[in-house]
This record gives C-alpha cells, sequence and structure tokens, in this order.
C-alpha cells in the first residue's frame, strides 16, 4: 500500500507551454466534455480538435537501473492505467480505459544534464530499432520515461527543481507520427521542492499520465486548434493542472494517492 506523505512546497508540475493565442477564433472548433461547465467555476475544460489517449497502452522505459522505484512504479502503472478510477476521474473527457504494455530498461543518455531533446532523439532511435512498440496514428500509446538517478534535465530553457518536477512531451517520429511521453526526473534532488518519497513520484506520474491522456499533443499547437485537444484558455491550465491536490485511489491490490484532476461534470477538481 501506497501510503500519503505531506506534499513539499511545488513548483510547477509542467514546462508545457501554453498554445500561442491564433490571429482568428477558433471557438466554433472546441468541442465540451460530457457535461457542460458549471455556471461561475473557476476552470472549464474544452476540446480544440485534437485527439486523446482513449484507451493507451503504456510503456515504462527507465534510462538505467539507477531509477528510483522501478519495481513500484511499474505496479503502480499497471495497476492505474487500467483502473476502473482513472477511467471515472477522466471518463468524461472520451478516455475508457488502458493497459500495461512492457517495461524496458536502457541507457545511453547524455549527462549529468539531459535536455529534452536528447530524450526525444532517443526515444526516437528506439521506436525506429524496434526496441519499442511504434506509436499509433492517431497516437495511442504512451511511454512513460523515468531518468536516471542523479540526473539534471532541461526543457525549454527551464531546469528541473528551478522551474519544473516533470513535464510530458512529444517526440516526431516521422512525417505523420508522433509519440507522446511523459518525463519523471529523479526529483529526490529537490525533495523540498518536488519530494523524494515514492508517493512524491506516484503523484508526479499520475500528473503527467493524466495530461498526457486528455491533451497528448499540445507541443504542436500552434493556437487553439488542432492538436490540442482538453484545454482551459482563460487558465492556461490542462486537466491536472490547478488541482495540486491528491486522492486515495484503490487500484489492483494497492491504494495510492494520485493527483486529482478537473472535472466539468463536478466543477471541481477529483
Amino acid at each position: 500500500t501506497t501510503t500519503t506523505t505531506t506534499t513539499p512546497t511545488r513548483k510547477p508540475t509542467s514546462t508545457t507551454q501554453p498554445p500561442t493565442t491564433p490571429t482568428t477564433s477558433t471557438t466554433s472548433t472546441t468541442r465540451p466534455s460530457s457535461c457542460a461547465c458549471a455556471p461561475g467555476a473557476r476552470m472549464c475544460m474544452r476540446n480544440y480538435g485534437g485527439s486523446i489517449l482513449a484507451s493507451p497502452t503504456i510503456y515504462p522505459i527507465y534510462w538505467d537501473k539507477t531509477a528510483p522505484y522501478m519495481a513500484e512504479m511499474n505496479q503502480f502503472y499497471g495497476d492505474y492505467i487500467s483502473s476502473a478510477e482513472l477511467a471515472a476521474q477522466i471518463g468524461e473527457y472520451g478516455f475508457s480505459r488502458g493497459k500495461f504494455g512492457q517495461a524496458l530498461t536502457t541507457s545511453g543518455l547524455p549527462g549529468p544534464v539531459i535536455d529534452n531533446a536528447d530524450i526525444q532523439a532517443a526515444l526516437i532511435a528506439m521506436i525506429k530499432s524496434g526496441a519499442l512498440p511504434r506509436p499509433t496514428r492517431p497516437p495511442n500509446v504512451l511511454y512513460a520515461i523515468h531518468l536516471p538517478a542523479g540526473s539534471d534535465v532541461t526543457h525549454n530553457g527551464q531546469r528541473l527543481c528551478n522551474n519544473f518536477c516533470g513535464y510530458h512531451s512529444t517526440a516526431r517520429v516521422d512525417a505523420v507520427t508522433l509519440a507522446p511521453f511523459t518525463v519523471i526526473p529523479d526529483i529526490s534532488a529537490c525533495p523540498n521542492v518536488c519530494g523524494s518519497k515514492l508517493s512524491h513520484f506516484v503523484e508526479l506520474a499520475s500528473h503527467e499520465v493524466l495530461e498526457t491522456i486528455t491533451d497528448p499533443l499540445i507541443e504542436y499547437a500552434r493556437g487553439l486548434g488542432p492538436p490540442l485537444a482538453w484545454f482551459d484558455s482563460t487558465t492556461n491550465d490542462e486537466v491536472a493542472d490547478g488541482c495540486y491536490t491528491t486522492r486515495p485511489v484503490t487500484a489492483g491490490s494497492r491504494t495510492y494517492a494520485v493527483s486529482t484532476a478537473w472535472s466539468n461534470c463536478k466543477g471541481a477538481c477529483i
């Protein structure tokens, strides 16, 4: 059983930037969730025409055997991605249930500072070599990347601990194939900011899984239109942003404290 600990003071979890505001309105292309937004609610998620990962297969990737909590995180991903709890949490956005693919331990990332471009290049090489299954079109595969112990990571000019704890991104495998992935660094480098216990890794991983499922291609959005999926253009938030709380979820034989996500149906983080 994973128990909850007091969450340390948190920096923004994700480095994902909101899309550039378009010069022409795309409001007419938005799609609501299965529930209309509650009047006066502090957030409202709308789909701007992008695809989601409706029933993804998740592949955890550990960049060497020093990545923290490998066995425990494999168990979490397998339990969580296929759980009724996750389906209830974001089912209103089109998610049903996912499944666990396989875990892979590899090496080869440069260090000690790893940039997101290095991660993208390594992921693409592994996909093209056949070490990992190819992403589908539209995307329905999620690669959950865990970085080595003691490594640092940068993304869009921002840095682990200073600006973020983790994030989700996308790699372009070829002209028409995109590979959504999450990045879970060794957050024990800054325990007072991001945490260092298993419960903190679970919270972070669940936050990024929620957002990758519901808005997998935000990095390629150039306005409020496709491929942007579920997003609040007023607050510049994805579903788990602004929900820095956890909730207990029983999945498999274990109970985890996972990130909450915004629900249009409830008008709250659930």
